[in-house]
C-alpha cells in the first residue's frame, strides 16, 4: 500500500507541476482588460466632481479566468471603486463585483483584490468610479471607447444601461485588469470496497483540486452512472454515498468536476461491493428460560432473534416439533409446537436441544437450542357446583364425576368419609374419570353437608388434592292426582265457588299436618285449595271472581313439608266457555251537535261489558260524515268507548234532515254485539269565512273586475244568496259570491274611498253580512316619446340642451333616475315651459367626451306631479360619435433603399407626412424596430434618422413600427417602414481560430516548416468587383519571434530553426494574430499557444536483477514485496511529460501463485508454496520476468527472483498419542525412560524441539529423558497421570498424557525402551509378577510397531498431513486436535496401520489405568 500511495504520489506530484508550469504560460495569454499599460494615459485629468462612474468598452474580456490584479494610475491620493460589469442585454449590464482600492500618492498602483472574486467570463468589462473629483488620468492617443454617467446605484448584482452614458472616442484612461487564465479542475480517483450492507452511507471523498474554484463546493460536480450511488457537496469536498440497496459487483463511477468556465476534469472511482456473510445480531440464546410442562399441546413462542445480510436469509430447524417463522426476515420467531399429549413425554426424554443453521448464498451460521420438559403434574378438574343427594339414599349412591388429566401417567384417588371413589375407565394415561360414591347411610338430621377431601397422586408427584362441598337433603312429600283437567268446561265470567278436583301429597318422614298447598299466581285471584281433608286436597273456584278467556287456564298448584326446599309442584288445566259481549248504556243517550261545528267534540260515552277487552267500531259511511270513536277506560268486564264529531265542512242541516244514525259494533275476537243511537244536527246560519278586506283601484281605469270572492262554509256554500245591501255610491255589484266594479273609470280627485256592505241568507231565513273596502289610486305624469336615441359629437365643449320633455298631466318636477350619468341633467327651461335633458359641458363635468372610455349613455327621467303621484321612468339612450384620427400617408410596408456607405449619424433617410381631418395637432411616434438591439434609426419630428455611420452595420434590414396620434386618438393602428441597407462591408473572420487555441509543435521540426495557418473569410477579398486586400500581423509576447516568423500574406507561421526540446529552457509561446481588410475595419486579434511537444523516449531497467524472499507459509493476498522498480529506470519522458508505468510478471511454474499489482509492482500469492509437503529442503527459487510499460506502450524489462525459504511452520508430533512408565516400588527415585517428539520442517533450526511438564507431577524431566520421585511410600497398582508438552523454536507445541504406575517386577523390565528400578516384591503382588510385564512387553511391541510404520510413512510422503495451528491438545480416552487450516492425508495402506496401532495401544493404556488407579 505504501509503494502503491507513493507512486500516486509522485505520479501527482510531477502532474501539478507540469500544470503549474502551464499555468504560469497560460497567465501571460489571457489579454488584459481595459489600458494595458496605465503608465502610458497620464498626461490628462477629467474635471467631474460628482462621483462619475465610468465604463470601459473598447477592450473586453477574451477568457474565461481569475481577476489577479487590477492596475491604474491616479493623479492624487484617494480611494477609487474598481468594478466588473457583466453584459446583460443591449447595453445593459450587471454589476458583478466591486471592491475599494486606495492609490497612496499619485502614480500608478496595482491591486490584488480580496475577498469573493467573482471568475471573469467573456464580454466581462471593467469600471471605476470615485467619490467625487476624478483621479484616474487618461491621455488622447489611440482609439477607445470610455462611457461614463451619474449611476444611480452601484449595488452588487444591479443592472444599469451604459448605451445613454457619454461617450469618449478619443481618451486612453489609464485603468485595467490582469486576468489569469482558468485552471482546469482535476479530479483524482481511487478504488473503494464495500460491504453491501453500507447503504444509504458516505463511502468515498473524492478529491477535487481547483486553485480558481474557492470553496471547491462551488464546481459543478457530477456522477455517471448514478445508478446505486450518488455525490454530493460535504463541507470542504465532495462525497459519494451509496443508496438505498447495493447489488455485489464492481462499479466503475466517472466523477466530474465542472468549473464556472465550462472546462471539466474527470477520474474513475471504481467501488467494488461485496455480500456480507450472515451474522446473528444479537447473539441469540441457546436455552429457553423456563421449562415446558410435557402436557403442553399448543405452540410455545421461545425467541426472535435477527440475521443481518443483504441477501435473502433463510433458516431452518432439524426438529419437527420446532417452527420459525421467515415471514418478517430477517427477524425470524422461533416456537416450539408440541401438537399433540403424545408429542412430549418426560419419562422418555427430559430435553429436546435442536440445530439452528441459517443459510445466505453459499454462507451459512448456525446455533444449538434446548428446551427443558418437566413432568406434568396430574391436574383434576370437574369438582364444581355443591351437589345434594337424599339423606335416604342407599350406600354407594352416585354423588359426582370428577376427572383427572394426566398425558402419560396412570393415577389413583381416594375420598374422605363417609365417601369413597370408583374408577369409571380403564385407568390409563390421559383423562381418566372417577366416581364419588356415598359410603356408609347419610342422616340430614345428624349432618347437612360433607367437604370431600379428593386426594390423587401419578407416583411422582404425590397429594394432588381438591374439595368437593355435598349437601344432605331431607326427602321431598310425593304429589298423586296431578296433573289433570276439568271434564267439562266451566263458562267465563263471576265465579261461584265450585268444586273442580281433588289430589293426594303424603309424606313418609313427616306428619300430614305440616302439608299445606297453594295456588300460583296470578291465578290464586281465581281459584284457591281447601285443606281440610288432608293428605286430600280441593281445587275450587273463588266465589265472586271473574275469569277471563275463552280456551283454558294453566293453575300452578305448589305443596311443601316442615322444610322450606322440599317443595312439590303439579298443573291443573280449567277448561273455559265464553258469554259474549253486551252494551250497557248505548240506547239511553241522545246526543247532538251544530251544523256549523268544525273542531273536535264529545258527543257521548258508552260502557260495553265482556270477560275480556273489546274492539268497537262504527260504519264507513258513518266515519266519513266526521264521526269516530275512541277507547276510554278498561276495567275488565267494562270497557269504555268515546263518540266524537270532527269534519272541517261542519254538518249540513238541510242534507240531513236534521238528525243521523250512528250503529256500532262491539267485539271480543270471537262474538259480537251490534246496536244504533241517534245523533240529532241543530241549523246555524251561513258563514262567511274570509271576511271583511280592502282592495286599490287605480284611477282611470274603464274594465270590469273582480274584487272579492266570498267563500261561504262548506255546509251552506250551494245553498246560500248574496246580494249588495250598500255600494257606496260607486259602480259595484255582486254576482254570484263575487264583488265586481263594474266598467266605470274611477277618479280620484272626487272620490277616494268606498265602503261595501254585503248580506248572504241560507234556505231557512238565517242571515250574515260582511263590509269590504276600495281605495281609488292616484297615477303621476307619464312622459310622452323619451323612449329613442341621440347622438353627441366626441369634441363638444360647451352646455348643450338634449331634449325637451312633455307630459301626459302637468309635471311638478322631472329627475334622473337609476345611476345618474354625471355628464348631463334634467332642469326646467322658462322659455319653452319644459323640463329639458342637457349635456352640462366639459368644465362642469371636469372631463371630456371620449368615446374609446365611454361610447354611449343611458339617461333615465322620471316625473311627479304635485301630490306626489311619479309616472313611468323612461329612457333616452344618447350616443358619442367619435373623432377621427389622424392618417400616416406613407403605405404599409412601404420599402425604402439606402447605400450603407453613403449615410453618416443624423442624416435623413426618409420623410413622413399625416392628414387629420379636424386639423388636431398629430404627433409621430416609433414605436419599435427590429432588430432591437442593432437599430440605428430614430423618428425626428416627421423624418427618420440615422443615430450611427452605417458602412460597418452588422444588420442590412429593420423593420420600424410607425404610429401617429392626436389627442382623441392614441392607439391608431401602425404602419411598417421597411429600411434596406446595402452595400454594407464584410468584416474578415478567422476561420480554424477560436478564442485561444493551443497548437502542438513536435521538436525536430525542420526549419521553415508551417507549424500554423491562419485562415480568414471575407467574401470581399474574393469578389473582384471589391477586391479587399488582407494584412496579416503577429506580436509573439514572450520572445516567440526567436524561434517562429509571420508570414503578412498569407498568416503562416514558420519553425526559424529545428527545434530540440530538451534544450529548451521556454516550452510555451503566445502570439497575438490580427488581420485587417483596409476598408477601417480591424478584426478583433486571436490568441493561439504554440506549444512544444516531447516525444515519448525508449524506458531502461538500470537494475537487471531484483531478489524477494518469503517463507513458506501464508495464504490469498499475502504480500511477498514491493520492489522499487520505477526508482531504477532511466526514461528521460519521466519528468517532462508525467510518464508512469505498469507492470506484468511471467513466473513460469510459479504462474498462479504469484501475482504482481500493476500500478505498484508489488507481488502478492494467492496460495502457500509449501516445500514440506514435497521435501523440497532449506530454500526454493522461482525465476520471473518482470516487464515494465510507459503511458504510451514502450516496455523494458528485467529478472526477479523469489526465494521461498523453509519457515517453523509445523508442530512437533509425538511417536505416540500417550505413554506409560513403571516406577519400582518402594523407591525414592529413579529412570523412567524417554519420550520422542519429532518435526516436519526442513531445516535442522526449525526442527529444534525442547520438552517440558505442564501436568506436574513426581515426574522430572531432563530434555526427553524422564525420571521420578516420592512415590515410595505408594502401594503397587497406584498410577500417577501427568502430561509432558513438546514445543519448537515458533512456539508451537503438542501435548500428550503420560502414566506412571508403582510397580514391582521381579526383573527388570523394559518399556517404551526405557529401564526401570525394580524391587522385591511381597506375596500380595504375585499377581502383577507376571501381568504387569506382559503389558508392558505387550504395549512395547505395538508402539515400536507403530513407529515403525509411522515413519516408513513419513519418509516415503504417503502418510504425511500437513497440520497449521499453534496447539495441539489431546484428552483421554479420544484424542481430539484443534485444527485451523488441515491437509488431509492421503488414504494409504501404512497410515491405516499406524492409526490403527495407536488406537489399539490406547485403549491398552485406559484398561491398564482404570484397573490401578487409586
Amino acid at each position: 500500500m505504501w509503494n502503491l500511495f507513493r507512486f500516486v504520489y509522485i505520479h501527482n506530484f510531477i502532474k501539478i507541476w507540469i500544470l503549474v508550469g502551464l499555468l504560469a504560460k497560460a497567465t501571460e495569454c489571457c489579454p488584459q482588460i481595459g489600458t494595458v499599460d496605465p503608465s502610458l494615459h497620464t498626461a490628462n485629468i477629467g474635471s467631474t466632481t460628482n462621483g462619475q462612474a465610468f465604463f470601459q468598452n473598447q477592450i473586453a474580456a477574451t477568457c474565461c479566468g481569475k481577476l489577479s490584479t487590477f492596475r491604474f494610475y491616479a493623479n492624487a491620493a484617494g480611494t477609487v471603486t474598481a468594478m466588473v460589469w457583466r453584459p446583460q442585454t443591449g447595453n445593459d449590464y450587471k454589476l458583478i463585483y466591486k471592491e475599494d482600492f486606495t492609490a497612496p500618492a499619485p502614480g500608478q498602483a496595482s491591486f490584488t483584490p480580496t475577498g469573493t472574486v467573482p471568475i471573469i467570463k467573456v464580454g466581462d468589462r471593467v469600471g471605476w468610479k470615485t467619490a467625487s473629483n476624478e483621479l484616474i488620468t487618461y491621455s488622447t492617443t489611440g482609439t477607445s471607447d470610455t462611457r461614463q454617467q451619474l449611476l444611480a446605484t452601484t449595488n452588487l448584482n444591479t443592472t444599469s444601461s451604459w448605451g445613454v452614458a457619454s461617450l469618449d472616442t478619443s481618451f486612453t484612461y489609464a485603468f485595467g485588469a490582469v486576468v489569469t487564465p482558468n485552471v482546469v479542475p482535476t479530479v483524482t480517483g481511487a478504488t473503494v470496497t464495500i460491504q453491501d450492507t453500507q447503504t444509504s452511507t458516505a463511502i468515498h471523498p473524492v478529491v477535487i483540486a481547483d486553485s480558481d474554484t474557492i470553496p471547491i463546493t462551488n464546481l459543478n460536480v457530477a456522477l455517471a452512472p448514478t445508478t446505486q450511488f450518488s455525490i454530493a457537496a460535504s463541507g470542504s469536498t465532495f462525497q459519494i454515498s451509496s443508496g438505498a440497496s447495493l447489488t455485489v459487483g464492481t462499479y466503475p463511477l466517472t466523477v466530474t468536476a465542472t468549473d464556472e468556465c465550462g472546462q471539466s476534469g474527470t477520474a474513475t472511482v471504481t467501488v467494488i461491493v461485496e455480500s456480507q456473510k450472515p451474522v446473528f445480531n444479537p447473539a441469540p440464546a441457546t436455552v429457553y428460560s423456563t421449562s415446558v410442562s410435557d402436557a403442553q399441546i399448543t405452540a410455545v413462542p421461545l425467541q426472535t432473534f435477527t440475521v443481518v445480510d443483504t441477501d435473502a436469509v433463510t433458516c431452518t430447524v432439524n426438529d419437527t416439533l420446532f417452527t420459525i417463522d421467515q415471514s418478517s426476515a430477517p427477524i425470524f420467531s422461533m416456537s416450539f409446537n408440541p401438537t399433540t399429549a403424545a408429542s412430549l413425554n418426560y419419562d422418555t426424554a427430559v430435553s429436546h436441544t435442536v440445530l439452528v443453521v441459517c443459510t445466505s448464498g453459499g454462507d451459512s451460521i448456525n446455533f444449538s437450542y434446548t428446551v427443558n420438559i418437566l413432568d406434568a403434574v396430574p391436574v383434576i378438574s370437574g369438582l364444581t357446583g355443591t351437589p345434594s343427594i337424599g339423606d335416604l339414599s342407599p350406600v354407594a349412591s352416585d354423588v359426582s364425576t370428577f376427572t383427572v388429566t394426566d398425558q402419560d401417567d396412570e393415577v389413583e384417588c381416594s375420598a374422605s368419609s363417609p365417601f369413597t371413589i370408583t374408577a369409571l375407565n380403564d385407568g390409563s394415561a390421559g383423562t381418566q374419570v372417577f366416581q364419588i360414591k356415598t359410603g356408609t347411610t347419610l342422616n340430614e338430621d345428624t349432618a347437612t353437608s360433607y367437604n370431600v377431601q379428593i386426594t390423587c397422586t401419578d407416583g411422582r408427584n404425590p397429594n394432588i388434592t381438591g374439595t368437593l362441598s355435598v349437601d344432605i337433603t331431607d326427602d321431598k312429600p310425593a304429589l298423586t292426582g296431578l296433573p289433570a283437567a276439568t271434564t267439562t268446561p266451566i263458562t267465563n265470567g263471576p265465579q261461584t265457588g265450585q268444586t273442580l278436583h281433588t289430589f293426594t301429597v303424603a309424606d313418609t318422614n313427616d306428619q300430614a299436618s305440616n302439608i299445606a298447598c297453594v295456588v300460583d299466581p296470578p291465578n290464586n285471584t281465581s281459584f284457591t285449595i281447601d285443606g281440610s281433608t288432608s293428605p286430600n286436597f280441593v281445587i275450587k273456584t273463588i266465589n265472586g271472581a271473574s275469569i277471563s278467556g275463552t280456551s283454558s287456564i294453566s293453575v300452578g298448584i305448589t305443596c311443601k313439608d316442615d322444610e322450606a326446599a322440599n317443595v312439590v309442584t303439579g298443573i291443573y288445566t280449567v277448561n273455559l266457555a265464553n258469554s259474549g259481549p253486551a252494551f250497557v248504556n248505548l240506547n239511553t243517550g241522545a246526543p247532538s251537535i251544530s251544523e256549523s261545528t268544525t273542531t273536535k267534540s264529545l258527543l257521548y260515552t258508552f260502557t260495553a261489558t265482556d270477560t275480556s277487552e273489546l274492539f268497537c267500531y262504527t260504519t264507513m259511511s258513518v266515519a266519513t260524515s266526521g264521526i269516530s270513536l275512541e277507547k276510554g277506560t278498561v276495567t275488565l268486564p267494562n270497557t269504555v268507548y268515546n263518540i266524537y264529531g270532527e269534519n272541517s265542512g261542519g254538518f249540513d242541516f238541510e242534507g240531513s234532515s236534521g238528525s243521523m244514525p250512528i250503529q256500532i259494533t262491539c267485539s271480543d275476537n270471537s262474538l259480537t254485539v251490534t246496536d244504533t243511537i241517534t245523533l240529532t244536527i241543530t241549523n246555524s246560519g251561513p258563514t262567511i269565512l274570509n271576511t271583511g278586506g280592502s282592495t286599490t283601484v287605480n284611477e282611470g281605469d274603464a274594465s270590469t273586475m273582480t274584487l272579492k270572492t266570498l267563500n261561504i262554509a262548506a255546509y251552506d256554500a250551494g245553498d246560500a244568496t248574496c246580494t249588495m245591501t250598500n255600494n257606496d255610491g260607486g259602480p259595484f255589484t255582486v254576482n254570484g259570491l263575487n264583488i265586481v266594479k263594474t266598467a266605470t273609470a274611477l277618479d280620484y280627485e272626487t272620490k277616494t274611498t268606498y265602503s261595501l256592505t254585503v248580506e248572504c241568507v241560507d234556505p231557512s231565513g238565517l242571515k250574515s253580512t260582511d263590509t269590504f273596502t276600495v281605495n281609488v289610486g292616484n297615477k303621476g305624469p307619464e312622459i310622452n316619446e323619451l323612449n329613442y336615441g341621440m347622438s353627441i359629437q366626441e369634441d363638444t365643449v360647451d352646455p348643450l340642451a338634449l331634449l325637451a320633455i312633455t307630459t301626459s298631466d302637468p309635471a311638478n318636477s322631472c329627475y334622473q333616475v337609476n345611476n345618474a350619468e354625471p355628464e348631463f341633467t334634467v332642469k326646467f327651461e322658462p322659455s319653452t315651459n319644459k323640463w329639458t335633458v342637457y349635456y352640462i359641458g366639459q368644465g362642469p363635468a371636469g372631463k371630456r367626451l371620449d368615446d374609446e372610455v365611454k361610447s354611449s349613455y343611458d339617461i333615465v327621467v322620471q316625473c311627479k306631479d304635485a301630490n306626489g303621484a311619479v309616472g313611468a321612468a323612461k329612457t333616452l339612450k344618447v350616443t358619442v360619435v367619435p373623432n377621427a384620427a389622424p392618417v400616416l400617408t406613407m403605405a404599409d410596408n412601404h420599402v425604402e433603399i439606402v447605400k450603407a456607405k453613403a449615410v453618416n449619424d443624423g442624416d435623413v433617410v426618409y420623410t413622413l407626412t399625416t392628414t387629420d381631418a379636424e386639423n388636431n395637432d398629430v404627433t409621430i411616434k416609433l414605436v419599435s424596430c427590429e432588430p432591437s438591439a442593432t437599430c440605428p434609426f430614430k423618428i425626428n419630428g416627421n423624418t427618420v434618422t440615422s443615430t450611427s455611420k452605417l458602412y460597418a452595420h452588422p444588420e442590412s434590414m429593420y423593420t420600424l413600427k410607425i404610429e401617429v396620434e392626436d389627442k382623441y386618438n392614441e392607439n391608431v393602428p401602425t404602419k411598417d417602414l421597411v429600411i434596406l441597407i446595402d452595400d454594407i462591408n464584410v468584416v474578415p473572420e478567422f476561420t480554424n481560430i477560436p478564442t485561444y487555441d493551443v497548437v502542438g509543435v513536435n521538436e525536430n521540426n525542420a526549419a521553415g516548416a508551417v507549424v500554423f495557418n491562419a485562415s480568414v473569410k471575407d467574401p470581399d477579398v474574393d469578389d473582384p468587383t471589391i477586391g479587399d486586400k488582407l494584412t496579416f500581423s503577429c506580436d509573439f509576447k514572450d520572445g516567440g519571434e526567436v524561434y517562429f516568423t509571420c508570414d503578412p500574406t498569407t498568416g503562416e507561421i514558420r519553425a526559424i530553426n529545428p527545434i530540440n526540446y530538451e534544450a529548451m529552457s521556454q516550452l510555451e509561446f503566445d502570439v497575438e494574430i490580427s488581420v485587417t481588410d483596409g476598408y477601417n475595419t480591424t478584426v478583433a486579434p486571436k490568441y493561439v499557444i504554440l506549444t512544444i511537444n516531447d516525444v515519448n523516449e525508449q524506458p531502461t531497467f538500470k537494475q537487471p536483477t531484483w531478489t524477494l524472499s518469503k517463507a513458506d507459509e501464508g495464504k490469498n493476498g499475502d504480500t511477498v514485496g514491493c520492489p522499487a522498480f520505477s526508482d531504477q529506470i532511466d526514461d528521460q519522458d519521466l519528468f517532462t511529460n508525467g510518464e508512469y508505468f505498469t507492470y506484468t510478471m511471467d513466473c513460469g511454474k510459479g504462474n498462479g501463485v504469484f501475482q504482481m499489482k500493476p500500478l505498484t509492482g508489488c507481488v502478492t500469492m494467492t496460495r502457500e508454496w509449501d516445500l514440506d509437503a514435497a521435501d523440497k529442503g532449506a530454500s526454493e527459487t522461482i525465476a520471473c520476468t518482470v516487464t515494465a510499460t510507459d503511458h504510451e506502450g514502450l516496455q523494458t524489462t528485467t529478472s526477479l527472483n523469489i526465494v521461498i525459504n523453509d519457515g517453523d511452520d509445523n508442530p512437533p508430533l509425538f511417536s505416540q498419542t500417550s505413554y506409560t512408565f513403571c516406577a519400582t516400588v518402594n523407591t525414592t527415585s529413579g529412570n523412567l525412560g524417554t519420550v520422542t517428539a519429532t518435526d516436519d520442517d526442513q531445516t535442522a533450526a526449525n526442527r529444534d524441539i525442547e520438552y517440558d511438564f505442564p501436568g506436574g507431577g513426581p515426574a522430572q524431566l531432563n530434555g526427553n529423558t524422564l525420571t521420578y520421585s516420592g512415590l515410595e511410600n505408594q502401594p503397587v497398582g497406584t498410577t500417577v497421570k501427568t502430561s509432558i508438552r513438546a514445543t519448537d523454536k515458533a512456539g508451537n507445541t503438542e501435548t500428550v498424557d503420560v502414566f506412571i504406575v508403582v510397580c514391582n517386577p521381579t526383573t527388570n523390565t523394559n518399556n517404551n525402551n526405557n529401564n526401570n528400578n525394580s524391587s522385591s516384591s511381597s506375596s500380595s503382588d504375585n499377581m502383577l509378577l507376571w501381568l504387569i510385564p506382559l503389558i508392558l512387553l505387550g504395549l512395547l511391541l505395538l508402539g515400536l510397531l507403530g513407529f515403525l510404520l509411522w515413519r516408513y510413512c513419513r519418509g516415503k510422503n504417503f502418510c504425511k498431513r500437513k497440520v497449521v495451528r499453534k496447539t495441539v491438545v489431546r484428552k483421554q480416552p479420544v484424542r481430539q486436535i484443534v485444527v485451523r487450516e488441515e491437509k488431509k492425508p492421503p488414504s494409504t495402506l501404512a497410515n491405516m496401520r499406524l492409526e490403527m496401532t495407536r488406537h489399539y495401544a490406547r485403549n491398552t493404556t485406559n484398561m491398564f489405568a482404570s484397573n490401578h488407579v487409586m
